[in-house]
């Protein structure tokens, strides 16, 4: 009897602990999420339609928006330079995200020509460690390299 109550209370412990574990994991990434995503997107709103007067108070104003759209229509704007590159820059990010996506479908799932897949896509990792391995090995037996340095040397190249 004293054995049975020891498992059921010796379980409770271990659900209490994995409880506070779990508590505490989900704690960290609610924090981080507090502070990195909805404290600093307050932030940039804030500093979005502030505007610093000379004795270091703000006040609320329009300004920054009216000077982008003025700006946007000059001949030379470093603003439209900006939001195309933006513009660029989210679109690579768009393909790379359908590239990844489908790479990582061909990856793991069951489709024809699915192990040669993974084989070429790992084959640049595996085979540049292969022939450096290999060529320092060659090295180490054959000296090539004070082979070649003696060449060099030969031919009077001034460098």
């Amino acid at each position: 009897m004293k054995n049975e109550s020891s498992k059921v209370n010796g379980k409770r412990i271990f659900e209490r602990r994995g409880k506070i574990f779990a508590y505490c994991m989900v704690s960290i990434a609610v924090v981080h999420f507090l502070i990195f995503f909805v404290y600093l997107n307050f932030e940039q709103f804030r500093m979005a339609f502030a505007y610093e007067l000379a004795d270091g108070s703000e006040k609320f104003t329009f300004d920054n928006f009216t000077k982008i759209f003025t700006d946007l229509q000059l001949p030379n704007s470093i603003m439209l330079y900006s939001l195309v590159n933006t513009i660029q820059y989210w679109l690579m990010g768009v393909v790379k995200l359908i590239i990844t996506v489908f790479v990582s479908y061909f990856l793991w799932k069951k489709v024809a020509g699915n192990k040669l897949f993974i084989i070429l896509f790992f084959f640049y990792t595996i085979s540049n460690i292969f022939f450096c391995k290999h060529a320092f090995i060659f090295n180490k037996f054959f000296h090539l390299t004070n082979i070649y340095m003696l060449k060099i040397t030969r031919m009077n190249i001034n460098y």
